[in-house]
């Protein structure tokens, strides 16, 4: 997983760069006498306030709509179109958090259950060209495994 912090804090170029490697699953190195393909598959994580001044939502913003927009701006429209999930997150008071602390899993559980889940995908996947999930092209995964009526309506909505 690559995080992006602050994302639209990034040059521009630098955050483009990323659309190659996220579409073929490598990088192209030039190098003197040679040029050599690297794996680079990664899940892109990019975390971003809505303006540069963090406080947009709370009542006390100061940027004006072409600052907010001229921000958020650096993120380019290719480079979105490779998001494949936007969640919209608020803050969180102290006090909610020392409340959920009971609700907390231990890295140990969680572990446990993304290698029962990694030991279901490769049953799945065994006799295929595919270790992960996540390799394979979503025309294959309609046909091989469609999911059961009813499963995609929330993701739908």
């Amino acid at each position: 997983m690559l995080f992006l912090d602050e994302a639209p804090e990034f040059n521009r170029d630098v955050l483009d760069a990323l659309r190659q490697p996220l579409e073929s699953g490598s990088v192209t190195v030039p190098g003197p006498g040679f040029i050599r393909d690297v794996p680079a598959s990664f899940t892109l994580v990019l975390a971003a306030n809505p303006c540069p001044c963090a406080r947009a939502g709370r009542g006390s913003c100061t940027c004006s709509p072409a600052t907010r927009r001229r921000y958020l701006g650096k993120l380019s429209g290719p480079l979105l179109d490779r998001v494949d999930v936007k969640v919209e997150l608020f803050p969180v008071r102290r006090q909610e958090l020392i409340s959920d602390r009971g609700l907390a899993e231990s890295s140990e559980v969680v572990a446990a259950r993304v290698a029962q889940a990694r030991a279901r995908a490769a049953g799945r996947l065994a006799g295929t060209p595919w270790l992960r999930n996540a390799e394979i092209p979503g025309s294959e995964l309609r046909r091989r495994w469609p999911p059961v009526r009813g499963a995609m309506a929330s993701a739908e909505q």
